[in-house]
């Protein structure tokens, strides 16, 4: 509809500017409704004034914006346009910028959008170059669901900018930061920053919500796949996870299938603490996996080896090669695992 739109956009402003400023010359004073009527006092006869002269009405500008209004109100969105709607439109003189006002819905093959207030900027052929939606925005594509108080969205460049308490929720997960940024196509992806937030409902059906914090967290495509990087902080029921990377997996629903965290991980279960540069969780087969100057802290026991598996639930660990284990009370550095994974950051 974007060569539909913007004929009839043009048609439909040229008619309401000529009805502004008339057609044609511009009218002189006399024209303007003075009439000079002269009158001969000299003369004894009875003096009749001139009777009232209706002027004709020109109806065909009315005629034309009727016909005009008729056609944009009849079209029907076909696949591949752009419908726009709301209760009053502006158009600047050169029909380059418009702005939509009150109840605004753009709706496209790919979704549709809502907001109070929409500024949209226009090619020569009318097409839409540029929209700016503010105030209560809602973006929906297919389950995602976009909120925000300012959405641009750049059609040459395809890219989208989301601004102000912004937030995307997709299947039981919301990710909130302050702007999401990315490009639109095959190569979709959305860059959450600064202070991202992201709610699960849970690392499996057995636990409770999820809560993960970063610097900055990317969505991609699909929305399964979420890395995080910068001071990630991981919180839930089942215990707390630290870490400079973080990345999970989910399955088609809100449930986690598997997560990697990396750089400096700090990882607590129960009693349990771990220390590792590198871990692993397959959420399917409760295993764990450390790797990179691991350790296993329970009670006054500590475990180091190459490589260490722990399953969770199953209170089991294996270690891998060069195992070693101390039994002793290591209060200090288990006081200050504690407090790494305590500190509010």
């Amino acid at each position: 509809m974007e060569e539909f739109g913007g004929s009839v956009l043009k048609s439909l402003a040229g008619v309401l500017l000529c009805l502004l400023v008339g057609c044609g010359k511009s009218p002189s004073e006399n024209s303007l409704g003075k009439v000079a009527i002269e009158i001969d006092r000299s003369s004894s006869a009875p003096v009749s004034l001139l009777e009232p002269v209706e002027e004709t009405l020109d109806l065909a500008p009315f005629t034309e914006l009727i016909l005009a209004l008729e056609e944009v109100r009849e079209a029907k969105r076909v696949s591949g346009e752009v419908l726009l709607q709301g209760d009053q439109l502006v158009l600047n003189q050169s029909l380059e910028q418009m702005e939509l006002i009150g109840s605004v819905v753009v709706i496209r093959d790919e979704g549709q959008l809502s907001s109070k207030l929409l500024r949209g900027w226009l090619s020569e052929s009318g097409a839409l170059r540029l929209l700016e939606a503010v105030e209560n925005v809602r973006v929906v594509q297919g389950d995602r669901l976009g909120r925000g108080d300012w959405f641009q969205y750049d059609w040459m460049e395809q890219t989208v900018l989301l601004r102000g308490r912004a937030s995307i929720t997709d299947t039981g997960v919301t990710l909130h930061g302050e702007q999401f940024s990315g490009r639109s196509g095959n190569a979709e992806r959305l860059v959450c920053e600064p202070n991202a937030w992201l709610e699960l409902d849970s690392l499996d059906h057995a636990q409770g919500g999820t809560d993960i914090r970063a610097r900055q967290a990317i969505l991609d495509q699909s929305g399964e796949l979420v890395r995080f990087e910068g001071s990630v902080r991981v919180r839930g029921v089942y215990g707390a996870l630290n870490c400079e990377e973080l990345t999970i997996q989910r399955k088609e629903g809100s449930e986690l299938d598997w997560l990697q965290a990396e750089s400096r991980v700090i990882f607590q279960y129960g009693d349990v603490m771990a220390q590792a540069e590198s871990m692993v969780y397959n959420l399917n087969q409760d295993k764990l996996v450390l790797m990179g100057l691991p350790r296993v802290m329970q009670g006054s026991s500590v475990v180091r080896a190459d490589r260490i598996q722990v399953w969770p639930k199953a209170r089991r660990v294996l270690c891998e090669p060069h195992a070693k284990a101390v039994i002793f009370q290591d209060q200090a550095t288990w006081q200050t695992m504690r407090e790494e994974l305590s500190a509010n950051e």
